[in-house]
């Protein structure tokens, strides 16, 4: 009964939408720590937050580099604790992407988000040594073979909560972001409401500002929004630091000492974030400050005809019908070809 229950309702999702998404876990970040290390000068480790989470294709990357690609990237969070783990750890010999924010880089701030947390956990589980399995390896090994390939486990759920969520509501949405086993994400903005997402974006990303009501309709909001933005100055508090810069080279170079190498990129973003970002972190002042004192190889994706042309439909993260192509053009532009 139990089997009959679980097919029936797997087509029954998969004929209304739904897909087979995982939830993004610390156990799942630790996992791929470990391959990362494990996979010496073959990695090709992905660091930052959802932008190069969304916007990269993995099997693009294995198939144009020759190399192994590893996500490590976390939603929301810091990249310093990350790239500073993998800085510190003598096993990590293969190439690393990092995706950097507009804005300061700043190594003080590495506690925000989840990163701090995963990257701690890591350390104090990689110290162990050999450890015998556990109920960490346990849970990792029971997702990969039951919770991610049935649609009924998707986003986190169980078969009840498929069944009166989603089967049983006829309001119930297929969900529009995807999360696959090896982190990566994939976003369907044609399921979401449009501009109502997009400007809700906008709003968070530049604050949630309280002279803006979010509540208005969409055509005021994004007026009142554009007319928000295009008052936006840089402000001294956040400015880019000779320290922060600093810290990030000595991460680089400990990299690129072991003959690893480190490949510094900027996503792509579109409409009221670009315009805010640009006027908030200009790049005389941001990016190019970078460029000007990393030895490690930088690609933003202004430079680029190839990488110029993709728009980012809620503003900050690309469409899962881009990745593929924004992935072969950035492989090319940051020299990262097989030979």
């Amino acid at each position: 009964m139990l089997l009959i229950f679980v097919s029936v309702t797997e087509i029954l999702l998969f004929e209304k939408g739904f897909r087979t998404t995982v939830v993004d876990t610390e156990l799942g970040w630790i996992s791929e720590r470990e391959r990362a290390s494990a996979l010496g000068v073959r990695a090709l480790i992905l660091v930052g937050a959802s932008r190069i989470q969304l916007g990269i294709d993995l099997n693009v990357l294995r198939r144009m580099t020759g190399l192994e690609p590893v996500q490590l990237a976390i939603d929301g969070s810091s990249f310093v604790p990350v790239f500073e783990g993998l800085a510190r750890d003598p096993t990590i010999r293969g190439t690393i992407i990092l995706a950097l924010m507009p804005g300061p880089v700043s190594f003080k701030t590495s506690s925000v988000g989840g990163s701090q947390r995963y990257q701690s956990d890591y350390d104090a589980l990689s110290s162990e040594g050999f450890h015998w399995p556990n109920y960490r390896d346990s849970e990792v090994w029971f997702a990969s073979i039951i919770r991610n390939w049935l649609i009924n486990y998707a986003d986190g759920g169980r078969p009840l909560d498929s069944l009166f969520n989603r089967l049983a509501n006829a309001r119930a949405t297929p969900q529009y972001l995807l999360t696959y086993p090896d982190r990566s994400r994939q976003a369907d903005y044609q399921r979401v409401p449009m501009p109502e997402f997009y400007l809700n974006r906008v709003f968070r990303h530049i604050g949630n500002p309280v002279e803006v009501d979010i509540n208005r309709p969409a055509d005021q909001l994004a007026k009142q929004l554009a007319d928000y933005i295009r008052r936006l100055k840089p402000t001294r508090g956040s400015a880019q630091t000779d320290e922060g810069l600093e810290h990030l080279e000595h991460a680089v170079s400990a990299i690129q000492s072991r003959g690893g190498r480190v490949i510094i990129i900027a996503m792509p973003t579109s409409g009221l974030i670009l315009e805010a970002d640009s006027r908030r972190f200009p790049r005389t002042l941001y990016w190019d400050k970078v460029v000007a004192t990393t030895t490690a190889k930088t690609t933003h994706w202004q430079d680029h005809n190839a990488l110029s042309g993709f728009v980012c439909p809620d503003g900050s993260h690309l469409d899962k019908r881009d990745t593929v192509s924004f992935t072969e053009a950035l492989v090319i532009a940051a020299g990262l070809s097989r030979p």
